[in-house]
């Protein structure tokens, strides 16, 4: 629980911290009108107010909450392709809301697994829709009186959560727009986008979900089907990433239209703010599993701490050793699931109660993500590479036009061959096949990394599948 809370409450740069983290988009898109542009659902009348909702309303939110500016944006591409019609996704969301709690009897507990994924596969298309349907469901219950206890209270938070939170945890890592190009570079790219963005997607259902039972002090009948519930979310994803595929095809100026503008960023004031609110509510959730304890403080403390540096992230000397050798990626997950893993089985083996299991893997538990959270807040920002002019003049638009991409593993292909042309450089004169050497050299080390990519893939899904 305490890693998902934090995840929608820190504010680092990296993908660790899903509420700092812009849902990302491929700008690539063409500027000619395609097909969708031409169709018809979006000239319905509303549609105008809609796209100025689009462009205006995230960049205003995030002033005062940046996840939800990123919520607002979340859904953009829906409202590009149907225009006003996606109006009436927010009153299916609202009405599954109010039926899912009307299923339980007004009470806020987590409805049958049919309607909890329903909702739960409306979230991942657009997490404003997931958002509102949880609105619905936590007011049915607060104005039916069943809203009594700060128990209830935990548990329908939970669950709204849950409902909202993982398409923003899926798009953390990797972009889920491209335009798809059919050569085997791009191909890869997109797969890795589905498997890398399924897979934390996954994880991070699986966490909530099974932090729920734990917010309700009871065994709740939803921890039956995680596993489910965990692999409904992939084909959820699945589904999501080609909509999105289509729409960035085929609706390109729409896509423009809808577009927010102004940076989705909080002033200093706000996220300081916003740290002592997160901190009351992590405090608030975590008080029913550990109650008033020394593990609930100095967990606390110790969850905070990178959130807290990254308010002044800015003033933190930056270390280009850290820049160099920070894992990045599939690389950085795959490090905190199997060192999750890992400790939780040690603490098992090493300590006896549950009580103090609970208490020393809440402190414990957390660290190999925090300790990646604070290692970005020592990265040096990304500078564009200078070629030599001698590359400038003969060889460098071939090199970027050609092989600039990341890596699954985060490596930067273009970087590759820009150290052996320097390598080159001290030499004498860059020639044709000193470039030619160069591309064959990043052609080889691309596909070790993708290699190596695709084994840390599988063991990362084995871990999220096993544990």
């Amino acid at each position: 629980m305490g890693g998902s809370a934090g995840g929608l409450g820190g504010g680092g740069r990296g993908g660790g911290q899903l509420e700092d983290v812009e849902l990302e988009r491929e700008e690539d898109e063409s500027e000619s009108e395609e097909k969708g542009d031409r169709s018809g659902p979006w000239r319905l009348p509303g549609t105008k107010y809609l796209d100025r909702i689009s462009k205006l309303w995230p960049s205003r939110a995030a002033r005062i909450s940046p996840v939800v500016g990123r919520v607002i944006i979340d859904g953009d591409y829906l409202r590009a392709m149907f225009g006003s019609i996606w109006f009436s996704f927010c009153g299916a969301a609202i009405g599954l809301g109010i039926y899912a709690s009307a299923s339980t009897g007004w009470y806020a507990i987590p409805p049958s697994l049919g309607i909890f994924l329903a909702i739960l596969g409306l979230s991942v298309l657009d997490s404003s829709l997931g958002f509102l349907a949880g609105l619905s469901f936590f007011s049915c219950a607060l104005l039916s009186g069943h809203m009594t206890s700060a128990t209830e209270l935990r548990l329908s938070c939970g669950i709204v959560l849950v409902w909202f939170a993982v398409p923003l945890a899926a798009a953390a890592l990797r972009p889920l727009r491209r335009k798809m190009v059919f050569t085997v570079d791009r191909i890869w790219e997109r797969g890795t986008d589905l498997v890398v963005s399924g897979l934390f997607g996954m994880w991070v259902a699986e966490k909530m979900t099974a932090a729920l039972s734990d917010l309700a002090g009871v065994e709740l009948p939803i921890d039956k089907h995680v596993h489910i519930i965990v692999f409904a979310v992939l084909i959820f994803i699945t589904v999501r990433i080609i909509i999105e595929t289509f729409t960035a095809h085929f609706y390109p100026l729409r896509l423009k239209v809808v577009q927010h503008e102004g940076e989705l960023d909080s002033s200093r004031v706000q996220l300081t703010i916003s740290l002592f609110a997160q901190i009351a509510m992590f405090i608030f959730f975590a008080i029913s599993i550990l109650g008033s304890s020394w593990a609930l403080y100095v967990g606390t403390a110790v969850f905070f701490t990178p959130i807290a540096l990254g308010i002044i992230e800015d003033r933190i000397p930056k270390s280009a050793y850290v820049s160099k050798f920070k894992p990045n990626g599939i690389v950085t997950w795959t490090l905190i699931i199997v060192t999750g893993v890992v400790l939780g089985a040690v603490l098992d083996h090493l300590i006896h109660g549950n009580q103090r299991v609970e208490e020393v893997g809440f402190i414990v538990l957390p660290l190999p993500v925090l300790t990646f959270w604070t290692l970005e807040l020592f990265e040096e920002e990304e500078e564009e590479e200078q070629l030599d002019q001698e590359i400038e003049n003969g060889l460098g638009d071939r090199i970027i036009s050609s092989s600039i991409h990341e890596t699954p593993l985060g490596g930067n292909v273009l970087q590759i061959e820009l150290d052996h042309l320097e390598d080159k450089s001290d030499n004498g004169s860059i020639t044709e096949d000193d470039v030619q050497e160069g591309v064959g050299i990043s052609t080889r080390r691309k596909w070790m990394m993708r290699v190596g990519g695709a084994a840390l893939v599988a063991i990362s899904v084995f871990m999220v599948i096993k544990h």
